[in-house]
């Protein structure tokens, strides 16, 4: 007989990797020691390469590589180092998609062309050190290659070479920052000294101890110039960026929030960056689907029931492993069965104490409900409101994950999240995800969707190949956008009022940041100049500024794109939801860098690391990026609204173009049964693939791929449901190429019996 286990569950939204939902609001004895990386001070603005000054000899190879390659190639070069930021155009083939298409045949390839082109790209194949976690496919027809940069055998941080392939064409690539490095480092200190200096500048007494998260090791970091003005550079290429050798150390201790990172310059001892790198905003029970602020009329208030995904149950002393809803098989006769919030994907550790339940098989596993919030428990110590909630939320969060990026192995792997922590106001990943209690004018955020997303955001970043992008907390709302389907992040965060918007104030949203310019006072469009310059204070976001206020540009730019400019193409708004969220996951595979190019008061997305050009290589459909794409005009709209797109609406690039033939949406019908429920579609002309959506909170919220049906398929039977517990299908056909898809169906409720 199959069981259930049921979990009261709060939906919540994620932070980051040493990065926190909002600012961190308590103290530190270390805030006033804080130096930003010297590379955040590097402003970067693309410029064409033949309108640089002083850059001959590369004009001449880059002239050849279009004569060669088509005219239809464009090249975006950064004066301070002189190679291309970006390089974009008419596919090059490289290799036969179906059957030469391997990591390591890409590998050979892009070494070749970056050997035979040294002197023009200015990056040396010696140095190129494949990033294996980053370099990827996305799926069958669209792969990404990610080199770091290695000199000397000394890794350089933040410096990268990004190739795309489509179809088996080469169709964009770039090197972010570069610059001339030293062939060997001038090390005057070894860890251990490095280690001294930087107790000396923290100001430890000889006998505090600190916990060493990361060991000493050798870094390159980029330096701006001797002299001149780091944000600015208007020089002779290859003459704007120094580096220097640094130890590089992570260290925490007791009693004093942060994962705390220091670089300590490897020839003289002085401490060249020191800051805060955590990233802070069937079994079954009660769940908070969006938020904890108890407006029950939009997912406010504990819904009973929800499945407790992947949980790990003991019976008669053996494990065994539930499924996607909590489902497991008792066997004969009685047995003792128990369960907690642990499995294979999420493991949660409550201060509360341990959620367990137990039973002898002869009924379901359910931790049940519970009103109050923080240590109230529902079945006894530990099964908490923030328990639960973080516990369904991050399961389906990398359930979805695991579809969209099928090489990602942290989405595969064991995350643990840590609930009601005693500290209120934020909550941040540091490698587990964490959330404090509610106090200060905030909610508990382990019970809000909201902030669970985000934090998971940051920790997804960090593992998704590539390094992390930045500004990280843009990446980290954008997840928690996609998966609510809305522009306020966390709801309900704050008790009283509106979020502050950072001086453009949130006119509707309780949670941490609203990322529709129109919710929010002056009704403007956040860009670089019109926002980030006027109200963001110092930090080491793309245009210098603090991470959190500059995650506005970016985020309201993928918002835009889903709620505004995809269906001004004529796409209805669950279809335009779920081409956003496809472009922006497949987008993640090797993502690293500035998402976008800012040198107040300039800025522009002509960057191989930009997110522009990461959605525009995602929406690719024929190995060509000088015609355009299928919704190029879309994706250009919206991040050129934010100032940071690339080109002009007119160039044939942002054009929509596309190989795609219109493929029909499916009909679609649902029909219960015991434990199951049956889905089934029409036929439609040219699929050659369906994808059969579902989700557990209503048809406004995001769904996750559960099963893909080859054609002539046009029926799924999905038999592993819970009597009585309500879901919502939609299934979205799919062409031999995989860009190419139909709208996506009417939501179909249905219930098992």
């Amino acid at each position: 007989m199959n069981r259930w286990i049921r979990v009261a569950v709060l939906c919540l939204a994620a932070a980051g990797l040493g990065r926190a939902a909002v600012v961190p609001q308590s103290a530190s004895r270390f805030d006033a020691l804080v130096i930003e990386d010297p590379g955040s001070r590097l402003g970067v603005v693309a410029e064409s390469f033949d309108r640089v000054p002083g850059f001959d000899a590369p004009r001449v190879g880059w002239d050849a590589f279009r004569a060669r390659h088509g005219a239809s190639w464009r090249i975006w070069v950064d004066r301070r180092s002189g190679s291309p930021l970006l390089a974009q155009g008419t596919g090059i083939r490289w290799v036969d998609p179906g059957r030469d298409a391997t990591a390591s045949a890409l590998e050979a390839k892009a070494r070749q062309l970056v050997g035979a082109n040294e002197g023009t790209f200015l990056v040396r194949a010696s140095e190129l050190s494949l990033d294996a976690s980053g370099t990827a496919s996305t799926d069958r027809d669209h792969w990404v290659v990610v080199f770091n940069r290695v000199v000397g055998g000394i890794p350089v941080e933040g410096e990268q070479l990004v190739l795309y392939v489509t179809r088996g064409n080469l169709v964009s690539f770039g090197a972010s920052r570069w610059g001339s490095v030293p062939a060997t480092p001038k090390l005057a200190l070894d860890a251990s000294s490095a280690m001294i200096a930087l107790r000396a500048y923290m100001g430890l007494r000889p006998e505090e101890s600190v916990e060493t998260v990361e060991p000493g090791r050798l870094a390159w970091i980029a330096v701006p110039p001797a002299s001149g003005d780091a944000s600015v550079y208007t020089g002779a290429p290859g003459a704007g960026i120094d580096h220097r050798a640094v130890w590089r150390f992570a260290v925490r201790m007791e009693a004093e929030r942060g994962t705390w990172v220091g670089k300590v310059d490897a020839e003289t001892g002085r401490v060249l960056a020191f800051y805060d790198d955590d990233r802070y905003a069937r079994v079954m029970g009660g769940s908070y689907p969006i938020s904890n602020d108890q407006n029950c009329a939009d997912f406010g208030c504990e819904i009973a029931g929800f499945p407790m995904p992947y949980a790990s149950v003991m019976i008669a002393k053996k494990v065994l492993a539930t499924g996607d809803y909590g489902l497991f098989e008792c066997g004969k006769g009685p047995k003792n069965s128990s369960v907690n919030l642990s499995g294979p994907y999420v493991k949660v550790t409550d201060t509360c104490g341990i959620a367990t339940i137990s039973g002898n098989c002869s009924g379901d596993l359910d931790f049940g409900t519970s009103g109050g919030t923080d240590c109230t428990s529902a079945s006894g110590s530990g099964d908490t409101h923030a328990g639960r909630t973080s516990y369904y939320h991050l399961n389906r969060l990398k359930e979805k994950a695991r579809y969209w990026l099928p090489s990602n192995t942290w989405a595969a792997a064991s995350l643990s999240s840590r609930v009601n922590q005693n500290n209120v106001c934020n909550a941040f990943y540091n490698g587990n995800v964490n959330f404090y209690k509610s106090g200060g004018g905030c909610r508990n955020t382990g019970e809000i969707g909201g902030v669970v997303a985000h934090e998971y955001g940051h920790g997804l970043d960090g593992n998704d190949g590539g390094g992390s992008e930045n500004p990280g907390e843009a990446y980290a709302d954008v997840i928690a956008i996609l998966e609510e389907r809305r522009s306020c992040v966390g709801r309900g965060f704050y008790q009283t009022g509106n979020c502050d918007g950072y001086g453009d104030t949130c006119l509707s949203c309780s949670g941490i940041r609203d990322m529709n310019w129109d919710n929010r006072v002056r009704h403007t469009p956040a860009t670089p100049t019109s926002f980030t310059a006027v109200n963001c204070p110092g930090g080491g976001g793309p245009c210098g500024r603090e991470a959190h206020c500059e995650a506005y540009v970016p985020a309201e730019t993928i918002y835009d794109l889903a709620a505004r400019d995809l269906p001004a193409m004529g796409l209805d708004a669950e279809s335009s939801w779920q081409l956003a969220e496809r472009l922006f996951y497949k987008s993640r595979q090797g993502s690293g860098g500035n998402a976008f190019n800012c040198a107040l008061p300039s800025s522009d997305g002509c960057g191989a690391t930009s997110w522009f050009n990461k959605l525009r290589n995602a929406d690719d459909d024929d190995g060509n990026l000088a015609n355009g794409t299928p919704h190029a005009a879309a994706i250009y709209a919206a991040f050129a609204r934010h100032a940071i797109a690339c080109g002009t609406a007119a160039d044939a690039s942002n054009l929509n173009s596309g190989t795609c033939a219109a493929i029909a949406t499916p009909a679609v019908t649902v029909a219960t049964g015991a434990g199951s429920v049956t889905v089934s579609w029409g036929a439609v002309a040219g699929a050659s693939r369906y994808l059969v959506l579902r989700n557990d909170v209503g048809c406004g919220y995001t769904s996750n791929v559960v099963a893909t049906v080859d054609a002539p398929g046009t029926s799924f039977v999905d038999d592993e449901l819970p009597g009585g517990f309500g879901v919502f299908y939609r299934v979205q056909a799919q062409g031999a190429n995989a860009a190419c898809e139909s709208a996506v169906s009417s939501c179909a409720p249905a219930s098992a019996n």
